[in-house]
């Protein structure tokens, strides 16, 4: 795999070595070089910055409703708010699970943003730290999916008992208000 000093090199030495009458416009390519190249460096800088973002966590997210962490863009097949749950329905779109049944469990995906309606796309955590000042976490206890399915109940601290019920770890909280989102694709089906 060619690396990025090689490929800068290549369009360097593309802008700099063209032979007479084959130069790039304007003839004064020197301006067309220092702008690509500042152009590179923009994207390099970016690149490297949505990287960072996304690849540390930060155990406590700065702010009220937010989480830090790896994300995904994805549609909601119903209404979400900030920490609901969604698995994946047969039209592709994420559904509000509940661990009443195994067929509305396998909950992958948590929404990261203040909402998302039915139809919208929108920010899912798919691992990382989560913040909702409402929540009252017990510290250092797992958290599961729960048997509601109801948007803002999706997640509890008591795993489901009842028979047929399904019992999925989805992640471990590290504050009152803050959890590690890590969800388990190992479930388990209480009888």
């Amino acid at each position: 795999m060619i690396t990025y000093a090689e490929v800068l090199s290549k369009i360097v030495a593309t802008l700099t070595g063209r032979p007479p009458g084959t130069e790039i416009e304007p003839v004064d390519h020197e301006d067309t070089e220092i702008m690509i190249l500042d152009y590179i460096e923009q994207l390099k800088t970016a690149v490297q910055g949505a990287i960072v973002d996304n690849l540390i966590l930060t155990g406590s997210p700065a702010s009220n409703l937010s989480a830090t962490g790896v994300k995904i863009i994805l549609t909601a097949g119903a209404n979400f708010s900030f920490g609901d749950i969604g698995y994946i329905k047969s039209d592709g779109t994420l559904g509000l699970p509940k661990a009443d049944a195994i067929a509305t469990a396998s909950a992958l995906f948590m929404c990261a943003d203040a909402t998302i309606v039915s139809a919208a796309s929108g920010n899912w955590l798919v691992l990382g730290i989560a913040r909702n000042d409402a929540w009252n976490w017990t510290t250092g206890q797992t958290i599961f999916l729960s048997t509601s399915g109801t948007t803002a109940n999706t997640l509890v601290q008591v795993a489901p008992s009842g028979t047929d019920h399904v019992i999925q770890k989805i992640g471990m909280a590290t504050h009152a208000d803050r959890m590690f989102f890590k969800p388990e694709l190992a479930q388990v089906e209480h009888t």
